[in-house]
């Protein structure tokens, strides 16, 4: 709670020093590593403190995707999309998961590969998660103007997943504007 309040209050280095306390206290303690390493990051721009935190965290967790995705951030925010993107690449084809395909397709969006994203973001929709692909997809097409695209992936993501609130509200909205 201290450390939300502080962030949320701009007091960065009191949620630095409250951290640091934290994970001197719980060597076992990923998540607060890789909060740490991105207020670092953010504060200071001090990559090799942030990546070394969160070379901490996965090694506590190797299997840890928002130490990876911070990573990825990071070194995207440095202009190191190669090495980013390549992180990726390794995370997908090791990991056959929807977070693991999310992350990359967000990424791919982001530096405008958008015909990977697309693939990445297709793919979301195989896997079995009552709908949460669909309404990704349809985010995605909604996201670079392809509103028909979208609203077809809605509609199709409804009628698989009928109890899905989520994909009936995005939708109507989509119908509505």
């Amino acid at each position: 709670q201290r450390i939300r309040a502080a962030i949320g209050a701009g007091q960065f280095d009191d949620a630095i020093n409250e951290l640091k306390l934290r994970i001197a206290r719980n060597t076992r303690d990923a998540d607060s590593r890789v909060v740490l390493a991105r207020l670092i990051y953010w504060q200071t721009k001090d990559v090799s403190s942030a990546l070394e935190y969160l070379d901490q965290a996965r090694k506590i967790n190797p299997r840890m995707i928002s130490a990876l995705a911070a990573r990825v951030s990071i070194l995207k925010d440095q202009g190191e999309i190669q090495q980013a993107r390549g992180l990726l690449e390794s995370m997908v084809k090791k990991d056959n998961t929807f977070s693991a395909y999310l992350l990359r397709a967000s990424f791919l969006e982001g530096i405008g590969k958008l015909q990977e994203a697309q693939k990445d973001y297709r793919h979301l929709i195989t896997f079995k998660n009552q709908g949460r692909g669909y309404n990704l997809l349809g985010n995605f097409y909604a996201h670079t103007s392809r509103l028909d695209d979208a609203i077809k992936t809605w509609e199709q993501g409804v009628g698989l997943y009928p109890g899905n609130l989520v994909l009936k509200r995005t939708m109507m909205m989509a119908l509505l504007a």
